[in-house]
């Protein structure tokens, strides 16, 4: 083998490696819609999702199509706050991110001034429409056991 053989066998093993850890990522997404009261979208809403253990925060943009998605979340709980100038600001408490999920919510902003607040808490089964796999999260304990 000369030198170019084994450079080539080293990019390709260093390709094949760096993609087997890309997919061993373990993030998450949130995305969704943002609509006003008639049902249309409200684009150029900022989307802010805050990690609520760590602080962590991720923004977007609405899109024209009022879609917006925040990828490559860390699992854990989420706070995702909507702001949009001539709208009440809405926040939603509580969303649980688990590995490789993705949560979609829909947020209906409400007209008003940033000032006013419509504060959203708990959460309904989230259902994953975004996937077609199914997973589940195994705990400590259950491995032990």
């Amino acid at each position: 083998m000369n030198r170019t053989h084994v450079k080539l066998m080293l990019w390709t093993a260093a390709l094949f490696a760096s993609a087997a850890l890309f997919g061993q990522a373990g993030t998450g997404t949130i995305s969704g819609s943002v609509l006003d009261p008639t049902g249309a979208a409200v684009a150029g809403a900022t989307v802010v999702a805050q990690n609520e253990a760590t602080g962590f925060r991720r923004e977007s943009a609405v899109t024209a199509s009022g879609e917006f998605a925040l990828i490559g979340l860390q699992p854990g709980g989420y706070a995702v706050t909507v702001e949009m100038q001539g709208f009440k600001k809405s926040t939603t408490k509580d969303l649980t991110l688990q590995v490789d999920q993705v949560v979609r919510i829909e947020v209906k902003l409400e007209v008003g001034s940033v000032t006013e607040v419509v504060e959203i808490t708990g959460q309904a089964a989230l259902l994953n429409t975004e996937q077609s796999s199914t997973g589940s999260v195994v705990d400590r304990q259950k491995i032990i056991d």
